[in-house]
C-alpha cells in the first residue's frame, strides 16, 4: 500500500502527499475512533485506494509527539509569535506555549514582531537568557526577517501568537508563495481576528513545513495537556542546575531551602517566568488522579 503524509486536514477529510508526488483525499478507517487515535496533519500514514475515488487511511506511522490545540504530529519547533506593541502578548500564555513545547519534546522558538513600533529586545533577551533560540523581526522594516527564513528548515515547524501580534502579516514573508488571510485589528476589542478553519502544512522551500495557527486571547494549560506537575520543572530550562533543593520534593513554589527561589531573587531566573511557573504549577497540582484519567480518555 503506498505511504505519504497528510499535509492537509479539515474536519474528517485530510489530504496525503504521496511518495508519487501525488495528492490524495482520504478519510480514516472507522478503526482509528475505536482504538482512540485519529490521524493529525503531519502524520505519516499507509493508506489505500476504497471505492470509487475514495482513500482511506489504514495506518499511522510512530509519532515522535503531537499537539491537541493545534492537532498536529510530528512537530520540530513550535515557534512563538509575541508583541510588545498593544495588544501586548500575555507573558503567561507565551509561558504556557513555551512548557507545552518542552513537554512534548518540541524545541520552542520565541519571536518578538512589530518592533518598527515597540522595542522588541528587553522581551527577547529574557527568553535568549533563559536559552530559547530568539529573533526580533518587524514585517515593515525587515529586521530579523532574513535570519527567521534561515533558520526555518527540515521538519514541521508550528507558528502559534495572540491575536493582533502580526503572525500572518511574518508568515506571508516566510511564504511568498501563499497567502495567508489577514484581518484589521478589532479597535473595539484590541485583538486581530485571524480566518484558518483548517489545518494545512505549507511547503516552506527549505526541506520543510510551515503550520499557521489560529490566534488565541488566554491558553488553559490543562486544555493544553500539561498533566503532570513533576515534569513542568524540567519544561524551564533556566531552572536546570536549581533543582537540588534541601527538600527531595521541592515544587519550587514557595518551600524554605529552594535553589530556584534563591535564584530568582538573586535575578538569575526572570521573576515573571517563575510566577507563570506557579500558576501552572498550581492549575495543575488541583487536578486529582480521576480527572486526569478522564482528560486522556477523552483524547
Amino acid at each position: 500500500m503506498p505511504e505519504g503524509l497528510i499535509v492537509r486536514s479539515t474536519g474528517d477529510r485530510m489530504t496525503v502527499l504521496a511518495e508519487d508526488g501525488k495528492q490524495y483525499v482520504c478519510r480514516a478507517r472507522g478503526k482509528f475512533r475505536i482504538d482512540g487515535t485519529f490521524p493529525l496533519a503531519g502524520d505519516n500514514v499507509t493508506f489505500r485506494k476504497a471505492e470509487g475515488d475514495e482513500h482511506l487511511v489504514e495506518k499511522i506511522a510512530l509519532r515522535k509527539n503531537y499537539l491537541i490545540r493545534p492537532p498536529v504530529a510530528n512537530i520540530s519547533h513550535l515557534f512563538i509569535v509575541a508583541s510588545m506593541a498593544p495588544p501586548v502578548t500575555e507573558r503567561l500564555s507565551m509561558d504556557i506555549l513555551t512548557a507545552v513545547a518542552e513537554y512534548n519534546g518540541i524545541t520552542p522558538v520565541i519571536i518578538v514582531n512589530k518592533t518598527d513600533v515597540v522595542d522588541g529586545n528587553p522581551l527577547a533577551e529574557i527568553y535568549r537568557k533563559a536559552g530559547y533560540p530568539t529573533f526580533v523581526t518587524s514585517t515593515h522594516t525587515g529586521e530579523g526577517i532574513d535570519a527567521l527564513r534561515e533558520y526555518v528548515g527540515e521538519g514541521i515547524s508550528v507558528f502559534a501568537g495572540s491575536s493582533g501580534v502580526g503572525k500572518s502579516s511574518l508568515l506571508n514573508n516566510l511564504l511568498p508563495d501563499v497567502k495567508v488571510r489577514t484581518s484589521d485589528i478589532s479597535k473595539k476589542i484590541g485583538r486581530g481576528r485571524h480566518t484558518t478553519r483548517h489545518i494545512e502544512l505549507f511547503d516552506n522551500g527549505r526541506g520543510g513545513y510551515i503550520v499557521d495557527t489560529p490566534g488565541f486571547s488566554h491558553l488553559d494549560p490543562i486544555q493544553m495537556l500539561l498533566l503532570d506537575k513533576n515534569r513542568l520543572p524540567s519544561c524551564f530550562p533556566e531552572f536546570d542546575g536549581y533543582t537540588d533543593c534541601r527538600w527531595d520534593d521541592c515544587a519550587h513554589t514557595k518551600e524554605s531551602g529552594c535553589r530556584v527561589l534563591e535564584a530568582v531573587e538573586k535575578g538569575i531566573i526572570d521573576p515573571i517566568r517563575h510566577e507563570n511557573y506557579v500558576t501552572i504549577y498550581q492549575s495543575i497540582a488541583k487536578l486529582r488522579d480521576y480527572e486526569i484519567r478522564e482528560i486522556c480518555n477523552r483524547l
